[in-house]
């Protein structure tokens, strides 16, 4: 909340968990892939 309030205009705020969610895309496809795989993988455990 503290980032809301000291700058108002921000486009995005994200927590840190998130980043590798977020970011997934910057590192190519195949980094791309291998995360959404992972992270699918995960939900039906």
């Amino acid at each position: 909340m503290s980032i809301l309030k000291s700058q108002p205009d921000v486009q995005e705020v994200c927590v840190k968990k998130v980043y590798p969610l977020r970011f997934s895309a910057e590192h190519g496809q195949q980094k791309y892939e291998e995360f959404f795989e992972q992270f699918n993988d995960s939900m039906h455990k």
